[in-house]
């Protein structure tokens, strides 16, 4: 079973939940799957379909909120690496280095991957 502490992010709802700043915040809730995964202000958060809850009720939460919903967080990866094509596991393999620049103190490559055009 996955779960996952919500401090309460904003949103509407009658019941203490995810979402709706209740007193009842703090409390684990379980996360029925994970949608989408972005970045803000760098940092991973992902889009949760809380279990028991509507739509609406969806929040995007640091990974730092999922530490107990390992195995949800890992179920997306798998799909969204599969998505994408990658091997499953999302393991890659290069097969040369096109180039390479400096973004202020950080090397960015550009990568040919193998299996990819």
């Amino acid at each position: 079973m996955s779960r996952a502490e919500r401090p309460g992010a904003g949103g509407a709802g009658d019941a203490p939940g995810p979402g709706d700043g209740s007193p009842a915040s703090g409390e684990e809730f379980e996360v029925e799957t994970i949608l989408e995964a972005r970045e803000e202000g760098g940092e991973l958060v992902y889009l949760v379909k809380w279990k028991g809850y509507p739509d609406s009720e969806n929040t995007w939460e640091p990974a730092g909120n999922l530490a107990n919903a390992r195995e949800a967080v890992a179920r997306f990866e798998e799909r969204s690496a599969r998505a994408k094509g990658a091997p499953r596991g999302g393991h890659f393999e290069a097969r040369e280095v096109l180039g390479e620049r400096m973004r202020g103190e950080e090397i960015f490559f550009l990568v040919l991957w193998k299996g990819f055009p």
